[in-house]
């Protein structure tokens, strides 16, 4: 039941589309559809004698035979949708067929005919007067042709691009592509009769669930062409994709192992390198250490002839300390400070 209902509404809105289209481009039949010859006789009957014997819009006898449907199978129970969802649907017919009456609005509301027959004698009087003014205005052929062609070519070049505008539906070549507009709608319906239109889209089993990996996939190091899918048809596909778990798995293992190996040799490389680092280290201090010893030593030689010269001047200093500590008593400055 649902597929019949599907299979109708989608022969329905097509042939709607294609009435549209030739409302606003003054034909009829010239579209294709969907196999509109699908449809009970009933339908097809009434749709026929709508325009032709009634004088109905045929766009709007449609739309009201999809919303019949519609609502047809909601009171069955079949389409079990939630009300503010379900009521986009008459939105989107309604908001349709609001832009088809402002498109049949441009088509017939036609340029004002005084003014295009005003428009028309004022390019015939240019036209026959322009090369008699030119010619008494410059006495050089070579400067009257050209002056004399441009502007009237100009003028009348404007005109017929005006007309082109005014009226953008039709089958002309200047004209709105409708066959490529009606074709575009057929390839949309058609996407909601193939089998596969209502899968439930999932991951695989094995699908990575690792951040870093997600990350790598994302920078396009571990993106996966589907070129190779293009040639073969839905049914191959989990043949495909069984062989390519069973190929994937040593892979996987191989590429782990090696990954370890690689990370062993890092920490062991970096070992090294903190040794060999530390090493230069010791060898920096040491010869620091060495430097300065050299220079402790040259002081002590040059401070001993001193020392030795003002041996009797210190011990007598070293005798009064006892006396200086006793008058400084009373102050806070230690005595060692001074």
């Amino acid at each position: 039941e649902v597929l019949q209902f599907r299979q109708t509404l989608v022969r329905l809105v097509s042939h709607m589309h294609e009435s549209a289209l030739d409302e606003i481009a003054g034909c009829r039949d010239r579209f294709p559809t969907i196999d509109k010859c699908s449809l009970d006789d009933e339908t097809l009957r009434f749709v026929a004698t709508c325009q032709d014997k009634y004088g109905w819009n045929r766009v709007l006898s449609l739309q009201h035979m999809i919303q019949v449907l519609i609502t047809h199978h909601i009171h069955t129970g079949m389409l079990d949708i939630p009300p503010p969802i379900l009521s986009r649907v008459y939105q989107t017919l309604s908001r349709g067929l609001v832009n088809l009456l402002n498109a049949v609005k441009i088509k017939d509301t036609s340029f004002p005919f005084p003014w295009a027959q005003m428009i028309t004698c004022l390019l015939a009087v240019h036209t026959v007067y322009t090369p008699f003014i030119i010619v008494s205005i410059t006495t050089s052929l070579y400067w009257a042709l050209p002056v004399s062609f441009v502007p009237i070519f100009g003028m009348i070049a404007l005109n017929l691009v005006a007309s082109e505008l005014e009226m953008p539906f039709g089958t002309d070549e200047n004209d709105l592509p409708l066959h490529h507009f009606q074709r575009e709608m057929n390839q949309g319906l058609l996407l909601l009769l193939h089998e596969r239109s209502d899968h439930i889209p999932s991951t695989r089993a094995n699908a990575t669930q690792c951040i870093d990996e997600l990350m790598s996939c994302e920078r396009g190091e571990k993106v996966r062409s589907l070129s190779r899918y293009q040639s073969q048809s839905l049914d191959d596909l989990d043949d495909i994709e069984a062989d390519e778990l069973i190929t994937k798995e040593p892979k996987c293992i191989a590429k782990q192992e090696s990954k370890e190996e690689s990370k062993a040799v890092d920490v062991a490389v970096q070992g090294l390198r903190n040794q060999v680092d530390i090493e230069n280290k010791l060898d920096k201090d040491m010869i620091a250490i060495s430097q300065n010893s050299k220079a402790l030593a040259t002081f002590a030689d040059d401070l001993t002839p001193v020392m030795v010269e003002h041996e009797a001047a210190l011990y007598k200093l070293m005798d009064t300390l006892p006396q200086l500590e006793a008058v400084f008593k009373g102050v806070q400055v230690p005595l060692m400070s001074i």
